[in-house]
């Protein structure tokens, strides 16, 4: 399967990134192949692009995108959503049986 070269970019311009983005970035660098020797492809070709990971362009590209992701909000995943909102749900609950509020309905 041909991936496609994923082009080198600047601080600044990953600093433009939406954080989406970004993630997806880091993902597609994730989905490089090792190397030439363990990859089917004849020669590498691509210059300005990152295609294998050990190769220097691509250990500082992901670096950048660690440092650029490290600075940025955390976006909460579903499930950690859904047990905030159960933790929530669980604390009004018994805050409304210690006030005596709290009505069974079955």
């Amino acid at each position: 399967m041909k991936r496609e070269s994923i082009r080198l970019m600047s601080v600044g311009e990953l600093e433009a990134l939406s954080t989406k983005q970004l993630l997806a970035r880091l993902r597609r660098l994730h989905q490089c192949e090792v190397s030439l020797t363990l990859s089917d492809r004849e020669i590498s070709n691509y210059s300005g692009c990152i295609n294998y990971k050990k190769s220097a362009e691509w250990i500082e590209a992901y670096e950048q995108v660690k440092q650029v992701l490290s600075r940025r909000e955390h976006v909460p995943k579903a499930n950690e959503l859904i047990q905030k909102r159960v933790a929530k749900t669980e604390r009004a609950r018994s805050s409304e049986r210690k006030a005596g509020r709290y009505v069974s309905r079955f």
